[in-house]
């Protein structure tokens, strides 16, 4: 199954991307809502159709992997394996909730432990990559604010339909 979306709202245009998404299962009205009264307000529109028409599974070999160089402040590059259903992005939440930001959901993870997460809040809008072994670096410097090299969370786009556009075939 595969999806085309275009701009979100209140965003700058962003260029169509296919999605591929391996045994995906689409979420019901009701479950998109219920994630949006867990969280206390609306979904950013991108996301919210993006569950209701892709769902959510195993990402395709075609659009799972995003590499350093296309954004600049990531040291290395990411694997995006799958896509977390509402009720695994909450339960995700629950568990990383002193690890995590509050503003963010988890909306996809790797084999690693790592998360993409999604500021609901629109504290700083975009999506964020989680690299739990920064984290851990970041805990050795023990009441020091880690510099910005050395912090588990890293901006990666300023909107889902802008980070689904970095996604790229896993290399050779």
């Amino acid at each position: 199954m595969r999806l085309s979306l275009g701009a979100e709202e209140h965003e700058s245009p962003v260029m169509k991307r296919d999605v591929e998404i391996l045994d995906a299962s689409t979420c019901s009205e009701e479950q998109v809502r219920s994630l949006e009264q867990t969280l206390g307000r609306s979904l950013p529109s991108a996301y919210r159709h993006f569950l209701l028409k892709q769902g959510t599974g195993i990402a395709g070999p075609k659009n799972r992997f995003i590499r350093a160089g296309v954004v600049p402040q990531l040291r290395s590059s990411i694997l995006v394996e799958r896509f977390l259903s509402p009720q695994e992005s909450v339960h995700t939440a629950q568990v990383y909730n002193a690890r995590i930001p509050y503003s963010l959901l988890p909306i996809a993870e790797n084999s690693f432990g790592d998360l993409i997460c999604l500021d609901y809040l629109d504290r700083q809008p975009g999506v964020f990559y989680w690299d739990h072994e920064r984290e851990d670096a970041a805990y050795d410097l023990v009441a020091v604010i880690p510099h910005e090299s050395e912090q588990s969370l890293t901006k990666i786009a300023e909107s889902f339909g802008a980070f689904l556009t970095l996604l790229q075939p896993m290399p050779n």
